[in-house]
């Protein structure tokens, strides 16, 4: 008997392509059942005529775990590990040097120069990096938590006043997204709306 292909859609999780293709392996009153495959996540999947939602969830499970075990033992796994540890000696290495630097930063170019650095490498929550000490630092040269939030979209034209925002969300949350908003202020003229440069 040729099985039917299950499609799951974009933003499935397993629950609801495990739901979907155990109501196409089966007729409206479950009087008969037909084979049903679906891939998820590169893991074929068959149902089974009396499967459920939490053993199709499970097996996917189990295959993704030997899966994973399998690749630990391959050669090219070792090579990343190593790979990957030599990059992260790297960063921590960059991370430092950053940081020996800190005190130094005083200017508003300076600090976000600075920030574009430091943001993206504290994006590794493996890291050892205290942000108390970037915070505090940043709070002695005057910039606040959260600062310029929900202005009006000409107030951002101002550079001195798109610094402090983009700095006042870096406190915020440390995203890396801040970077962008670094490269945007970096493009803009030199003259604020206040006055100040």
């Amino acid at each position: 008997m040729k099985y039917l292909t299950y499609t799951p859609t974009c933003g499935d999780s397993i629950f609801n392509a495990a739901e979907g293709a155990i109501k196409m392996s089966r007729t409206k009153y479950y009087y008969t059942y037909r084979e049903v495959r679906f891939k998820f996540n590169d893991v074929e999947i068959i149902v089974l005529e009396d499967d459920t939602i939490q053993g199709i969830s499970n097996r996917y499970t189990d295959s993704i775990n030997a899966n994973r075990l399998a690749y630990k033992k391959t050669p090219e796994y070792k090579k990343q590990k190593i790979r990957s540890a030599i990059k992260f000696k790297e960063t921590q290495i960059e991370h430092d040097k950053l940081m020996a630097q800190l005190y130094e930063v005083t200017s508003e170019a300076e600090v976000l120069d600075w920030l574009y650095k430091y943001v993206p490498l504290v994006d590794n929550i493996e890291l050892k990096s205290d942000k108390s000490l970037v915070k505090d630092h940043l709070i002695k040269l005057g910039y606040i938590q959260g600062d310029n939030l929900g202005q009006d979209k000409d107030f951002y034209n101002d550079k001195t006043n798109f610094a402090r925002y983009i700095i006042g969300q870096v406190m915020n949350c440390w995203h890396p997204m801040c970077v962008i908003f670094i490269e945007q202020y970096r493009k803009m003229e030199n003259k604020t709306l206040t006055g100040n440069n």
